[in-house]
């Protein structure tokens, strides 16, 4: 079965009847304006129309204020509004004569608020429908008529029992809980097997009188102008200090052959206070949704966005109007909406709310946003879950800034890497003019004192030959050791056995060296001949190598390797 709510939701699911809803049985109310053609010829729809009493309310608004010249009724371009306004305009050839009305442009809040300030005194204000102003803002019931009521310097009236207690004086009023309750009891009776064929649609308006006595002394309308079976809040005080709520029933009676008037109280105090602090959480509740930078939403089990605030059509891009039933494979693309997919589903199989777990949504405008999701399911103790409801915030800016510093670590890795090998290079070519350059020259320079030896080895003074030949001797000690020196100095700057004969036989000969310089006693047990690696990354681990024997040296007083 389908129950339809208003009448874009009624023409929805009758045009998708087959299609969509396997011709399951349609269920209605909430619906403006009714007439059978709206069912397009289909059998099993019924329900119950929303037959809200404007005239009732007309009439009990020149009946309290007689002198009336103008009544004013703003209202909204949506859907509902215009068909109000459609019903009151179908009225005014039968008030016409007795007072005008006057209608809005479309209009924004502040611009309607301004309108009601220089309303004349012989005015009333009857607003039928103002959910959403010209620049797309919504507002409750209850916080449009405070803030009609706050601006208008004469009485407002309405049609919904919603905005009682906030300002308005009263009219005969329609219940949303009872409307509600009776399309209830006929969806009810199509789910036992009653043909929804075999129903008749529901006209009568279950509307009633009722006033607020607070606003009714504000504007000096007496108690006895209401009408019989009246119901009335904000009574005076009781003897105890206390408010109380009444129901008012009046009933002509005859009593000794004269006509009498019998009037019964029904206090409804209780019911009223738990209505009323059930509008105030819901209110309350409603305004930190709308107010809040992070995305709330519900959705059915199909993933079909049932409920959701103002934030989350910013944070995806989409109006309001486009995100009802909107699904997830809307904004997202395939392999993201299975990741959803399957989260959503291990939080329905488990019952574990998911926190935290990322989405990559496309916005309306093709900008792709990164939101950080919770969810968790919606279900009633002991019963099935019917959806879920989560928490999106948007992390793009996050994201973005994650990943210009994951760009940055990257680059100074790179630049670290760049800066290693030109050091290497750098290393290499000066260790290569060492050994070539100064190590060619001190060899030339040792072959020249070999000569210069033999030359002085014919010298026939004993005693000149001798003191030359130590100092030639000592001097070619002297080159002996400096060769030595370079080409220490050569291989620590660049290893010659890494390039020719690699890691491992460049390991051993550091390991070596290492022994003859420190005298720590060292074993090499390499776990393969041969081990064949790039060139940067054979000089960097001969670099670790270095360095963890150095630190051996200096630290760890170590007599065994």
């Amino acid at each position: 079965m389908v129950i339809a709510m208003d009448n874009p939701a009624l023409e929805f699911a009758i045009d998708n009847q087959a299609e969509l809803f396997g011709n399951a049985p349609i269920v209605f109310c909430g619906i403006n304006n009714y007439t059978p053609s709206l069912l397009k010829g289909r059998s099993e729809v019924t329900g119950i129309v929303e037959a809200v009493d404007l005239a009732g309310t007309i009439e009990v608004m020149l009946r309290l204020h007689a002198t009336t010249q103008e009544i004013f009724s703003p209202h909204d371009y949506t859907v509902s509004g215009l068909a109000l306004r459609k019903e009151l305009e179908a009225l005014i050839p039968r008030f016409g004569a007795k007072v005008r009305f006057r209608f809005t442009d479309p209009l924004t809040m502040e611009e309607l608020l301004k309108e009601l300030e220089r309303l004349p005194g012989d005015s009333l204000v009857l607003p039928i429908s103002f959910i959403t102003d010209k620049s797309g803002r919504t507002f409750g019931m209850t916080e449009a008529a405070r803030l009609f009521s706050e601006h208008s310097p004469v009485p407002l009236y309405s049609i919904y029992e919603q905005r009682l207690g906030f300002g308005i004086v009263g009219g005969k009023l329609l219940s949303a809980r009872i409307h509600g309750t009776n399309a209830a009891r006929i969806a009810l009776r199509v789910l036992a097997g009653e043909k929804a064929s075999a129903i008749p649609v529901v006209f009568e308006s279950d509307s009633q009188f009722m006033f607020d006595y607070t606003v009714m002394k504000r504007f000096g309308i007496p108690l006895s102008a209401l009408l019989e079976n009246s119901t009335m809040i904000n009574k005076p005080v009781s003897f105890n200090g206390e408010v109380r709520h009444l129901q008012v029933f009046r009933k002509d009676v005859l009593w000794d052959g004269e006509r009498q008037l019998q009037t019964v109280y029904q206090d409804i105090t209780e019911r009223k206070q738990a209505e009323e602090e059930l509008r105030a959480s819901e209110e309350k509740y409603r305004i930190i949704l709308e107010n809040i930078e992070d995305g709330y939403f519900e959705v059915d089990l199909a993933g079909n966005f049932t409920f959701f605030n103002p934030s989350l059509c910013r944070i995806l891009g989409y109006p309001g109007e486009e995100m009802p039933s909107m699904n997830n494979r809307v904004y997202m693309d395939a392999e993201n909406a299975k990741k959803v997919f399957r989260a959503f589903n291990e939080v329905y199989v488990t019952g574990i709310p998911s926190k935290g777990f990322e989405w990559e949504t496309i916005r309306k405008d093709g900008a792709r946003t990164y939101m950080e999701v919770s969810v968790s399911l919606i279900a009633r103790p002991g019963e099935k879950p019917t959806g879920f409801r989560g928490i999106a915030r948007d992390i793009t800016e996050r994201k973005k800034a994650e990943e210009e510093i994951q760009a940055s670590r990257e680059q100074m890795r790179a630049l670290a890497g760049r800066l290693q090998a030109v050091r290497e290079e750098e290393r290499t070519n000066i260790a290569r003019e060492i050994h070539d350059e100064l190590g060619g020259a001190l060899t030339g320079l040792k072959i020249d004192f070999s000569l210069l030896t033999r030359a002085a080895l014919k010298i026939k003074n004993e005693t000149v030959r001798t003191s030359l030949l130590a100092g030639m001797d000592s001097i070619t000690k002297f080159i002996d050791a400096t060769i030595h020196t370079v080409r220490r100095i050569a291989m620590e700057l660049r290893p010659g056995v890494l390039d020719d004969l690699g890691l491992v036989a460049a390991l051993e000969w550091q390991l070596n060296d290492f022994q003859k310089r420190t005298g720590i006693r060292c074993e090499f047990f390499p776990s393969a001949e041969d081990i064949s690696l790039d060139a940067d990354l054979s000089t960097a681990l001969f670099r670790i190598f270095q360095e963890a024997l150095t630190n051996v040296a200096r630290h760890s007083g170590a007599t065994e390797v």
